[in-house]
């Protein structure tokens, strides 16, 4: 009887092993499957321009959703812990405003910049996005409730985020 017992713990523990085993293997399967649609020139992560697609149409939801803690996270974490908070104190409609300025044409023909309030931005139309090696960016047209309308370059950044290469907004420091 005894052996019985130790005969079937054995066997449970060499089940549950073989278990373990299938299931990290699988896993690694998928992980290199995924591993396998990333493009790498010369050593660094090449992305597409549907993933900077990706990023600018999320970023452009939070902000016309007035969701501004989810616009933040689509920025570079150490841009946002500079810039943000060390430089801005944390007004974050200034932080995405100054992020989305550009220049529009007033009505008497004059070339003006304007960084808005994302509180007054109405819509945004995504017109173009680039994904060539090192460079990436996303051509955006903002309405505004009083009517203007201007078009912006969002700069994006390749940023290392929880040790893995990542498409990140980016901009200016100062």
């Amino acid at each position: 009887m005894i052996c019985n017992q130790r005969f079937t713990v054995i066997k449970n523990i060499c089940l549950l092993a073989m278990a373990i085993t299938l299931i990290a293997c699988n896993g690694q399967q998928n992980n290199s499957k995924n591993q396998d649609k990333i493009v790498t020139i010369n050593g660094k992560r090449q992305f597409s321009e549907d993933d900077v697609n990706a990023l600018v149409s999320g970023f452009c939801d939070a902000v016309l959703n007035k969701d501004y803690q989810k616009a933040i996270t689509y920025f570079a974490p150490e841009y946002v812990s500079l810039q943000l908070g060390d430089v801005l104190d944390n007004r974050v409609n200034q932080f995405i405003g100054e992020y989305l300025w550009g220049e529009y044409t007033d009505s008497f023909g004059a070339q003006k910049g304007i960084s808005p309030n994302p509180d007054n931005i109405t819509g945004m139309k995504i017109l173009s996005v680039s994904a060539e090696t090192d460079y990436y960016s996303a051509c955006v047209e903002i309405k505004l409730d009083n009517g203007i309308k201007y078009v912006t370059e969002l700069s994006i950044s390749v940023e290392y985020v929880n040790s893995v290469e990542t498409l990140t907004l980016y901009g200016a420091f100062g």
